[in-house]
């Protein structure tokens, strides 16, 4: 019931806050030219992160009258992991600029002594990821230390490879929701993964019509979130996982998703499903 509940909250608000995001960000003059050139609001997916920190606390008050209690790390962790991950993005989203791409290209600036936006948001990224792993992970010890760093590295890894998919309408929602179905069907969490596939549900349907686009304050939280319910994920699974998501990260160093991806049929035939065709045109 109560996952039930964070779906339906985080899907509501998700559309509730998009919908009146896009106008605020239109007169603000937060847009940015999209792979067709148009001017789309970013970042639109605020309102993801909006939908999760509703659905988190619709989905506490839910579990409290069916005479559950909630603990507090449990509702906290997607709720901070979201909101310190959309602060780790938004500057990117508002400031960055395309001049250094890939973790390459941020560090290499990092150690001629030029702070990018992108390197900023990375530090701010490791360390809300670090900060719910050691949450999440309570004891000490070497043991422990060693699986507080791989949840750090998969929450932060689940975060920038659904980034990294933000480049056409819709791709990085489909992207995450195809990852949320293998972990939920692998056994990793229920609840985070209704909280982020309710969230992206409310709000794709702005990004397949070019009326939104996620940017890094969306994109990561959701990458993050789609991490959390991963770590509950039995050992062999759980790598699995961390394979995938880092592999994502080390491929778009050396070549480019998105061409991989319009290079095979079944993916590309997915990857447009939805989305606009090149000419229908600007709603």
């Amino acid at each position: 019931m109560g996952n039930a509940v964070s779906f339906g909250v985080a899907l509501v608000t998700a559309w509730v806050f998009t919908h009146a995001l896009v106008g605020c960000l239109k007169q603000a003059g937060c847009v940015v030219a999209n792979y067709r050139g148009l001017e789309v609001p970013r970042p639109a997916g605020l309102g993801v992160v909006a939908g999760v920190c509703a659905g988190a606390l619709a989905g506490a008050v839910s579990a409290s009258l069916s005479g559950v209690r909630m603990e507090g790390v449990t509702l906290l962790s997607p709720i901070a992991l979201c909101l310190g991950m959309a602060a780790a993005g938004i500057l990117d989203d508002l400031a960055g600029s395309a001049e250094h791409r890939g973790f390459s290209g941020h560090i290499g600036a990092l150690m001629r002594g030029r702070l990018t936006t992108g390197a900023v948001k990375l530090l701010t990224a490791v360390l809300v990821c670090a900060a719910v792993a050691l949450a999440g992970r309570p004891g000490g010890g070497v043991a422990a230390a060693a699986r507080v760093a791989i949840d750090t590295l998969a929450l932060a890894a689940s975060a920038n490879a659904i980034n990294l998919l933000d480049t056409r309408p819709g791709r990085a929602v489909k992207g995450a929701l195809a990852l949320l179905t293998g972990v939920v069907a692998a056994g990793g969490g229920v609840w985070a993964a209704a909280l982020a596939a309710g969230a992206a549900l409310g709000y794709v349907g702005f990004d397949l019509r070019e009326q939104g686009m996620l940017g890094d304050a969306g994109s990561n939280p959701l990458g993050a979130l789609v991490g959390l319910a991963a770590l509950q994920l039995e050992a062999v699974w759980f790598w699995l996982f961390l394979t995938v998501v880092i592999g994502l990260n080390l491929a778009s160093e050396f070549a480019s998703i998105g061409k991989l991806i319009e290079t095979c049929p079944p993916l590309a035939a997915i990857d447009r499903l939805g989305r606009k065709l090149p000419d229908e045109g600007q709603q």
